[in-house]
């Protein structure tokens, strides 16, 4: 198991940790030694976040023949099973359904390095582990940047691709980035107080007006289960940085499976934008934007399942 070490903050009794090794020089002190008044985070690295796979997905295969083909959900930042768990009786028993955790929810490892690489091994790891093939990827937002990246490493596992609310992150992200941040951090403290205390304002940010004003109760519903589902702060924040940093730019080219592209109009974390590039370089991918839609069609539109499985009965 390879282990490395990195600054978390400071403690009161840092004696147990002075002189402690650093694997990586970059975060220690001289020589290599733990600066006085620091403690160390422990991270587990890639091949032990393979390990205890069970931990990462939910299986529904009630009624299913054995080549059923697959769907498979990839939630996005700070989401787990519990956003796609309503839609199984969707698919069953035509289809065998699979739900991933992202790392950091639901209890589940939290690396300090992560990336969506990582999690895409741990996507593969899990279909081959249940000899799933013919897979249908349904990725939202940072799960959308999974399902590519899943389908690069091992097309052949992938028969379709459903990108919602995504892009190819950059060149796309940086720009994102920096509106986002405009928008968003001069008033971060007073969002994060509000999701504690209020999650209906704490999250508006992500949904359209049209949403919020013609179907109240169901946002207000849906606002509080982001709250009670959250993952600490931490991983939040460390699957920010994870979609940050990917890019599928120079290989969108390469997909060449049935793809559907899905977006709101009115998304203001990743604009239509992101879906109309990935639509440009997707050879033969199809586009549907939903007006009155911020970022998840999936609750705010009411026809994206049958969109969805339209697209997968119909698309070869």
């Amino acid at each position: 198991m390879t282990v490395k070490t990195h600054f978390l903050g400071k403690i009161t009794s840092p004696k147990s940790y002075q002189g402690k090794v650093f694997t990586n020089p970059i975060h220690a002190g001289k020589n290599g030694k733990c600066k006085k008044g620091w403690t160390i985070l422990t991270a587990i690295e890639k091949d032990d976040l393979l390990k205890n796979l069970e931990q990462y997905y939910e299986l529904y295969d009630h009624g299913t023949s054995p080549d059923a083909p697959c769907v498979v959900f990839l939630p996005g930042v700070a989401c787990s099973t519990w956003l796609f768990r309503d839609s199984v009786p969707l698919f069953n028993p035509n289809y065998k359904v699979v739900i991933f955790n992202n790392p950091g929810t639901n209890g589940t490892r939290l690396p300090v390095n992560l990336t969506v690489e990582r999690i895409a091994q741990i996507v593969v790891k899990v279909l081959q582990k249940e000899n799933l093939t013919n897979c249908i990827l349904i990725g939202h937002s940072m799960g959308g940047f999974t399902a590519q990246q899943v389908y690069k490493i091992c097309p052949e596992l992938v028969s379709k691709l459903v990108l919602l609310s995504s892009s190819c992150g950059h060149p796309f992200t940086k720009e994102e980035a920096l509106r986002l941040a405009k928008d968003l951090v001069p008033n971060a403290l007073q969002r994060i107080r509000d999701f504690n205390s209020k999650p209906e304002e704490g999250v508006s940010y992500t949904f359209s007006n049209h949403f919020m004003e013609t179907q109240p109760i169901k946002y207000k519903i849906f606002a509080h289960r982001l709250f009670e589902m959250r993952p600490r702060q931490s991983a939040v924040v460390r699957h920010f940085l994870c979609a940050s940093r990917f890019s599928s730019f120079k290989f969108l080219k390469d997909i060449k499976c049935p793809t559907l592209i899905v977006h709101g109009e009115d998304d203001k974390l990743i604009t239509p934008k992101g879906a109309h590039m990935l639509h440009e370089n997707i050879e033969g991918s199809k586009l549907v934007m939903y007006p009155h839609c911020g970022h998840f069609p999936m609750v705010e539109s009411g026809t994206f399942y049958d969109d969805v499985l339209k697209f997968i009965k119909e698309s070869k």
